[in-house]
């Protein structure tokens, strides 16, 4: 009964909201007002487009508004803010939604269910160009705009959204940009902070996340006492920090958020770390600020392994659940596999010796890396936000 009560009261606050806004639509659009949103509050690449449009002192020009989660947390920030999920009909949030100029987003779209005006562009910044199907594409295509890194994604966007070709925009992700930065001030955050500096290689593994308390995203297929692939059993995360050691080698776990809970991430250990989400908003930073600090990048089927080619630097593909993933999941191309530029290992012994090569300085992939990357990457700059800012004509002048 309860749950129905709640339910009938987010419906009867939605349908209120939404009158609230079509009365808003008689007011006329406000030709200075930007407003942002991210899956994790100021992140990823709209807080990345964020600090673009500052260091180009955008703000003084615009008024740019964050559409977040945490509203206090915003306060702190010094930002103005609206909520993203209001619990009660909020007229402020549908006053600033219907008279903005810009909506831009890399999660959450706010135009999913309410009527977008001539005037207002909503631009999708997305959250990564990789293999994987993604899910829960309601409304997929309310926007204008989507952009992709390269010639090779264009198509395959158009599809997964729905939407024209012409809607899909080859410019390139704000986050990249970070990686053509001069990063010696954030790194120097994490050398302080958790003395890497001190190791000969630092690797770096970001993988999908499998087993998720969502259950629409978990993989029930996954068997695996730590969540990851290869290292299945705890013991075996323990001998894999005990390989570590013995070469002087540091491997950084930055872990989805959705997994960062399991409890075989809270244990110590002596040569890995996990990066969690928590770290980097202490240190004020952004992942893509540091995953430069790596020397290599082990992953399989997350989107990073395509920003990570801008790095020039191993990739090493952990494909032990291919099949089953492909199955389960789904993958946007029956051969995926061919475009996965870097070392296949399916199990501990080919992951050790893909280890192996690289701390002997070899790179075994770096000229197919070279050969395929202007496929997935039309612009090696650090100019995405550049771009995309002068295309929707946000400009200082």
């Amino acid at each position: 009964m309860k749950k129905i009560i709640r339910q009938l009261g987010k419906r009867i606050v939605g349908m209120v909201n939404q009158m609230i806004y079509n009365a808003c639509l008689l007011f006329p659009v406000n030709s200075n007002l930007i407003i942002l949103e991210s899956e994790e509050d100021f992140s990823d690449n709209a807080y990345a487009f964020y600090e673009y449009l500052v260091r180009q002192k955008c703000d003084e020009k615009y008024k740019i508004i964050w559409c977040v989660e945490n509203i206090d947390n915003a306060k702190k920030r010094g930002v103005l803010a609206i909520r993203k999920w209001p619990k009660r009909p909020d007229p402020i949030q549908n006053f600033y939604l219907a008279t903005c100029r810009w909506y831009i987003y890399d999660h959450s779209n706010m135009f999913d269910r309410r009527y977008k005006r001539d005037g207002c562009v909503v631009f999708n910044l997305w959250h990564g160009c990789g293999v994987k199907q993604s899910t829960d594409l309601k409304y997929k295509d309310r926007f204008d705009y989507i952009t992709v890194t390269g010639e090779f994604y264009r198509e395959m966007f158009a599809k997964i959204f729905g939407c024209p070709s012409q809607k899909v925009l080859v410019l390139g992700y704000p986050r990249n940009d970070y990686l053509f930065l001069d990063e010696r001030e954030s790194q120097q955050k994490i050398i302080e902070n958790y003395g890497v500096n001190r190791f000969k290689k630092i690797f770096l593994w970001m993988p999908t996340f499998r087993r998720s308390f969502n259950k629409e995203l978990d993989e029930q297929y996954f068997k695996s006492e730590t969540g990851l692939p290869i290292l299945y059993k705890c013991d075996e995360l323990v001998e894999f920090n005990h390989y570590l050691k013995e070469n002087n080698a540091l491997c950084i776990f930055k872990v989805h958020h959705l997994q960062a809970e399991m409890k075989v991430f809270d244990r110590k250990y002596s040569n890995i770390f996990v990066l969690k989400d928590s770290d980097l908003r202490k240190l004020d930073l952004q992942l893509y600020e540091v995953i430069g600090i790596s020397d290599c990048l082990i992953s399989d089927y997350s989107s990073v392994v395509n920003d990570y080619m801008l790095l020039d630097k191993p990739i090493i593909f952990t494909l032990d659940d291919y099949k089953e993933y492909s199955r389960s999941r789904g993958l946007m191309m029956e051969n995926a596999k061919e475009y996965f530029y870097g070392y296949h290992v399916e199990d501990r012994e080919g992951l050790i010796a893909a280890l192996d090569e690289i701390l002997q300085g070899k790179d075994g992939y770096k000229q197919i890396r070279t050969k395929n990357i202007s496929q997935m990457h039309k612009y090696i700059d650090g100019n995405s936000s550049k771009r995309i800012a002068d295309f929707l004509k946000i400009t200082t002048t």
